[in-house]
């Protein structure tokens, strides 16, 4: 009998997940994370490694540094409630597979979503209404890019064209993604998938104002998509006892 690597795969994360659950209790946190992450990245390709100070992981090569003030505030208080409802296999949960994106960035993805199986309209519907924040005007940039793409993914002169209507958009303040603006964070979902979609629930009811867009299913990559739109008096309230718990730590 044949057996897919999407199958093979499913069955060896299966049998990893067996594995980690009987680690001896003597082994540290720090330990398990290193076994388990070394598995996700030979199993996806996806290696995620934790910045310091902070209470989750992000995978190699995404940009955190330029998210906003209240992006970063946002997964510090999912992080925080992860911790408080998990403990230390909280911050093994949480992987940030997208943060702040170029505009060639965001073609990448865009092409990736095509070359890994998502049909052009599935491509579309994302960066068109009625999805949040998206208008007619960024409908018509992503109807070009994908037009432009669907055929060869990997044309460059079709990549540079692209990059370019993604960069007169933006000269007209139509943003193609909230990530281009660092207002949008993704959560890898593979494995936690209902575990993030109710710390993303709790953070949304009283801590942030946000928009989540269930991706668990795309081609492209399974995750959580949020974008951020504020940050709550609450929210402020919740940071500022975390802070003061780390500083007791």
């Amino acid at each position: 009998m044949k057996i897919t690597k999407k199958q093979l795969i499913k069955i060896i994360l299966e049998e990893a997940e067996k594995l980690r659950r009987d680690i001896p209790a003597y082994l540290s946190p720090s330990h398990e994370e290193s076994y388990y992450d070394r598995l996700l990245t030979w199993a996806y390709g996806e290696a995620s490694f934790p910045i310091a100070g902070e209470a989750f992981s992000v995978k190699q090569g995404v940009n955190w540094n330029d998210l906003s003030k209240d992006t970063k505030k946002f997964v510090r208080i999912v992080a925080g409630i992860a911790k408080q409802m998990y403990g230390e296999k909280g911050r093994r949960m949480l992987v940030i597979t997208d943060g702040a994106r170029t505009p060639r960035e965001q073609v990448d993805r865009i092409a990736t979503k095509l070359k890994k199986g998502e049909t052009p309209i599935e491509v579309m519907s994302l960066y068109s209404p009625p999805t949040p924040g998206m208008s007619q005007q960024t409908q018509k940039i992503i109807t070009n890019i994908v037009d432009l793409l669907k055929k060869d993914p990997d044309d460059k002169e079709a990549r540079r064209i692209a990059e370019a209507f993604i960069k007169s958009g933006i000269r007209k303040n139509a943003y193609l993604s909230s990530h281009l603006l660092g207002d949008a964070v993704d959560f890898r979902s593979t494995n936690y998938k209902d575990e993030i979609k109710e710390l993303l629930d709790i953070a949304a009811q009283k801590y942030s104002d946000i928009y989540i867009e269930d991706e668990t299913s795309a081609a492209g990559g399974a995750h959580w998509h949020v974008v951020v739109r504020d940050t709550t008096r609450d929210g402020e309230v919740f940071l500022s006892a975390l802070a003061d718990q780390r500083r007791k730590s």
